[in-house]
């Protein structure tokens, strides 16, 4: 999401004028606190892109609306930082021509030629699992993987995975 000085910049053109903006899984205007000047900031720019699964106020007022699918309705990697467990995401049939926020960003990316990205979705998989030794599609077969709750870890940010029987 856009931080609320990025309006101000946008407003203002300091410290660089912002002509263009992709905003992703917000809805700013109804939770940026000075909706009127968010208004108005989106209004001047040149170029809009909003990526999300409904036709928010936002997104109403973008150039070209990406639909994102649910989280329900792609392969990914479940990791709640309250319980020490990760699983495979995917519970219903994809529908229509949504993509997953991860395949915007990548494909993106790629028509950009911007260094460090991945050839499709199953390879970021592959890269998240990749401390535990497994890959995304063995990973499937396990259905889940046991971990070090990310609470209990020392940083409070970083979660270790292990295969059982490890």
């Amino acid at each position: 999401m856009l931080p609320q000085r990025v309006i101000k910049s946008i407003l203002y053109e300091t410290p660089y004028p912002v002509r263009s903006v992709f905003i992703q899984g917000a809805n700013i205007l109804a939770s940026y606190p000075n909706s009127n000047e968010t208004y108005q900031a989106l209004m001047k720019l040149e170029f809009l892109t909003v990526a999300d699964m409904f036709m928010t106020p936002t997104a109403m007022m973008a150039d070209i609306v990406l639909p994102v699918a649910s989280h329900l309705e792609f392969d990914s990697i479940e990791a709640p930082c309250h319980i020490p467990i990760a699983s495979v995401q995917q519970k219903v049939t994809k529908v229509g021509e949504s993509w997953p926020d991860i395949k915007i960003l990548n494909e993106l990316a790629k028509k950009l030629a911007l260094p460090g990205f991945w050839n499709d979705s199953d390879e970021i998989l592959d890269w998240i699992l990749k401390p535990s030794g497994l890959t995304f599609d063995e990973f499937k077969k396990m259905g889940c993987l046991s971990g070090t709750n990310c609470a209990d870890s020392p940083s409070n940010r970083r979660q270790t995975w292990y295969r059982p029987g490890r």
